[in-house]
């Protein structure tokens, strides 16, 4: 999704976070920055744009966002520019999560102080900074958070199928891990390397200075602006615009199997929260 169609960059939207920022910059900066692990459908936009609202204007903000990361690989592939062939889960993600961790690690030695996207969780970069940045995210259940993705990936073009279909192709089994992906650090456990990555992503989430849930978020917002030392509102909320599927007992089965690995981790995760 570009600026044009991106209800975030609305010119209101962005003349309303320029104002604040202004406003915020006259007052002391409380506690670390902030890292935020973006997952795929949680509700991620409307807290980077909260987030970047609240920045003050003298520091630096890094969005690190999936249609451009996608193109900035592409471009060094070959000489056609197809996000399509580098989308994040597609045989070519690999790349894209590599680039996408590189740019992590780069705005993060640059001490920025909002770094936000559809990065995965890095340990090394976590050990490294741990002590200068609040590392936050947002989990939603992930048998709604696969289905909101399959009719995202609709709108944008990048699944033509019905969702019988879409069950059977490797995307699906992508979009089925992706809280264990995220979580893990893994580009794309497979077979007996699924268990360990569940662990270890497990094991992440306690590493996290917050962890939210898109069914809590008014909760969520409480607790960051306590954790900045800001007051946040998270405004905006995008609805789909692609009709949900119709999911028989069979389908719905099928697709609790997807997910096996990231309810696991999403149940820990609440566990972790009580």
């Amino acid at each position: 999704m570009n600026r044009e169609t991106n209800p975030d960059f609305t010119t209101v939207q962005r003349l309303r976070r320029f104002l604040r920022r202004i406003s915020v910059s006259i007052t002391p900066n409380v506690g670390n920055n902030i890292c935020f692990m973006h997952v795929p459908k949680c509700g991620g936009n409307s807290i980077i744009t909260a987030l970047h609202s609240v920045t003050p204007i003298q520091k630096e903000v890094a969005w690190i966002t999936p249609r451009e990361s996608r193109m900035a690989v592409s471009m060094s592939a070959g000489p056609i520019i197809d996000e399509a062939r580098f989308h994040d889960d597609s045989p070519n993600g690999a790349l894209v999560y590599e680039f996408r961790r590189n740019l992590l690690r780069y705005y993060l030695t640059r001490n920025a102080c909002c770094i936000s996207g559809h990065f995965l969780f890095d340990a090394r970069a976590f050990e490294e900074f741990n002590t200068s940045y609040y590392w936050i995210t947002v989990l939603r259940c992930p048998i709604e958070r696969m289905i909101s993705h399959f009719r995202e990936e609709v709108r944008s073009g990048f699944v033509e199928d019905d969702f019988e279909k879409y069950l059977d192709s490797e995307m699906a089994s992508f979009h089925g891990t992706i809280l264990t992906r995220y979580l893990s650090g893994e580009i794309k456990p497979v077979g007996s390397c699924v268990n360990s990555a569940t662990e270890r992503a497990k094991k992440n989430l306690s590493k996290f200075s917050l962890v939210g849930f898109t069914d809590q978020l008014r909760d969520f917002e409480h607790r960051l602006s306590m954790l900045i030392g800001r007051r946040l509102s998270i405004e905006h909320k995008r609805i789909a615009t692609t009709p949900p599927p119709e999911i028989s007992s069979g389908l719905k089965k099928k697709l609790t199997a997807f997910c096996e690995s990231d309810l696991e981790v999403f149940d820990y995760a609440k566990y972790l929260d009580r």
